[in-house]
C-alpha cells in the first residue's frame, strides 16, 4: 500500500469510529433557541404584570415564524419559477407626436394688379404664373385675407394661417 491510501484509510477509520462514539453515547444534548418575550420600551415585560408565570411558558422548543412574501405561480408549469425582489419598473412615458404643421408658402410672389377695383396677386409655380384673389385656392392653399404688407393663407390639411410679407416686393 502506498502513502496516499494509509492516509485516506487512517481518515475514514476516525470518521467511523466518531460517528459511533456519538451514537452510542446516547446525549441528547441539542441546541434549544431561545424563547424571548416582547418587552416594553422600559425593559419590562409587556404583559405589564411582571415576568411571565412558569405554567404559561412554552414547553417545547420555539417555532420561529418570518413573515410571508408573494409566492410565485406555484402552478405545474411553473414549479421552480423565479422570484424577482427589485421593485417593477417605472412605467415609461408616453410620446406623443407632435401636431402637423403647415409647410410654407411654396409659391414666389411676383406683383399685385388691382382691375375694376378687384385686386388680384401674381405669383409664380416654377415658369408657370399664377393670379389668386381674395377667397381663391391654389393647391392645399386658400388666400383668406389681404392687407398691403401681408397675405394670409389657410392650409387645408392642418388648418395653420400661414402669413406671406409681401411689404418688400416693389410694387408700382
Amino acid at each position: 500500500m502506498n502513502r496516499r491510501n494509509l492516509v485516506l484509510g487512517f481518515g475514514l477509520l476516525v470518521s467511523v469510529a466518531l460517528s459511533a462514539w456519538t451514537l452510542v453515547s446516547g446525549e441528547e444534548d441539542t441546541v434549544q433557541p431561545v424563547v424571548r418575550h416582547a418587552e416594553a420600551p422600559h425593559g419590562r415585560p409587556a404583559s405589564g404584570q411582571g415576568s411571565v408565570p412558569a405554567r404559561d411558558q412554552p414547553s417545547g422548543p420555539a417555532v420561529l415564524t418570518l413573515p410571508q412574501r408573494a409566492l410565485p405561480d406555484a402552478s405545474p408549469q411553473n414549479a421552480f419559477g423565479a422570484y424577482n425582489y427589485q421593485p417593477p419598473p417605472a412605467p415609461r412615458p408616453v410620446v406623443v407626436a407632435p401636431a402637423p404643421h403647415a409647410p410654407p408658402f411654396p409659391y414666389l410672389f411676383t406683383g399685385r394688379l388691382i382691375i375694376d377695383g378687384k385686386t388680384r396677386y401674381l405669383f409664380l409655380q416654377g415658369d408657370t404664373p399664377l393670379e389668386l384673389s381674395v377667397g381663391s385656392s391654389v393647391g392645399e392653399f386658400t388666400l383668406v385675407e389681404a392687407s398691403p404688407d401681408l397675405l394670409v393663407f389657410l392650409h387645408g390639411p392642418t388648418g395653420d394661417r400661414v402669413p406671406l410679407s409681401i411689404a418688400s416686393a416693389a410694387i408700382n
